[in-house]
């Protein structure tokens, strides 16, 4: 018999030893009542500052704005300068109250505070909503259409944004002409040109943007279910009712609709979707943004 001159330890083969476990001990788990927070005497050693946050949410979903505002001013006092996390939640909440109390640049001041602590994805992309909002509600349509754009390329094939953008560009090309793409959209004071590196006509910046947006739309009907179906379905039939007021020459929204399917179908091989884009893209200059994006989306009817 072939010797491997293996030695086993005659304590392997012999009785499992028991092994001792720890004694378990009671756990009472801490109950926190309804408004908790509003005794801060029994609150052990849950820090200010959160106090005055729970009471400044709470304040807000009950639509007592002035007291969300003073409460969030007096939580973010108390944070640490490295709980940049916290501050952004805070600074968003005291963006959100100036927004419901009308204080357009306290607003605008806090969202621009929220855009520079905001480091990743999620957050560019929270802060920009956030802004886009603030510019569309006082009617700053520069402001929106810029942030608007840089949201786009983080997000290009959401329908939601390219409505928002074909929406903002008619409120800029009557800001800047006399021609009256809708009557139903009012003059603006500050004079401004959309698209002076391209020459096409607002009119087909905006059928683009709703072109996209139906497509973007209708390449999502077969995973979604008949509710949100139904009412991507009378999206679209909104947007061919904006589409047919643009009143454009037949060959010229032909082109269009053209141009965008090819696009679109492009980057739905690319599954548009589901790129993460990188966040250094909005580290140019905001004009430059601006202009490298029109070229790209609109400058088609040169080709």
């Amino acid at each position: 018999m072939f010797d491997a001159d293996f030695e086993f330890d005659d304590d392997l083969f012999g009785e499992t030893r028991q092994r001792s476990k720890p004694a378990l001990h009671s756990y009472n788990a801490k109950i926190c009542g309804a408004r908790w927070f509003d005794d801060e005497e029994n609150a052990g050693d849950t820090e200010p500052a959160f106090f005055y946050k729970f009471r400044a949410d709470l304040a807000y979903k009950d639509q007592d704005y002035q007291t969300a505002l003073d409460n969030y001013i007096k939580s973010i006092a108390a944070l640490s300068t490295n709980n940049t996390t916290v501050i952004r939640d805070v600074e968003e909440g005291i963006c959100r109250c100036y927004y419901a109390l009308g204080e357009q640049r306290l607003a605008e001041e806090a969202a621009n505070r929220v855009w520079n602590i905001s480091v990743n994805f999620e957050q560019k992309t929270s802060a920009l909503n956030l802004i886009v909002a603030l510019g569309l509600h006082f009617k700053q349509y520069k402001a929106a259409l810029d942030s608007l754009i840089q949201l786009t390329l983080l997000h290009p094939a959401n329908p939601e944004l390219w409505l928002k953008l074909a929406f903002t560009y008619m409120h800029l090309t009557h800001a800047s002409s006399s021609e009256n793409i809708f009557p139903s959209i009012a003059l603006l004071r500050e004079p401004f040109q959309p698209l002076s590196h391209i020459s096409i006509s607002p009119k087909l910046v905006v059928c683009t943007c709703f072109a996209r947006s139906k497509r973007l739309l209708r390449n999502v009907m077969r995973h979604v279910s008949s509710f949100v179906k139904e009412k991507n379905l009378k999206s679209q039939s909104q947007i061919d009712k904006y589409i047919e007021q643009l009143n454009l020459p037949a060959e010229q929204m032909e082109r269009c609709y053209v141009w965008v399917n090819k696009q679109t179908t492009a980057c739905k091989e690319d599954d548009e979707d589901k790129i993460v884009p990188n966040v250094q893209i909005l580290d140019a200059p905001t004009e430059q943004i601006r202009a490298d994006f029109e070229t790209k989306w609109f400058s088609w009817f040169d080709e």
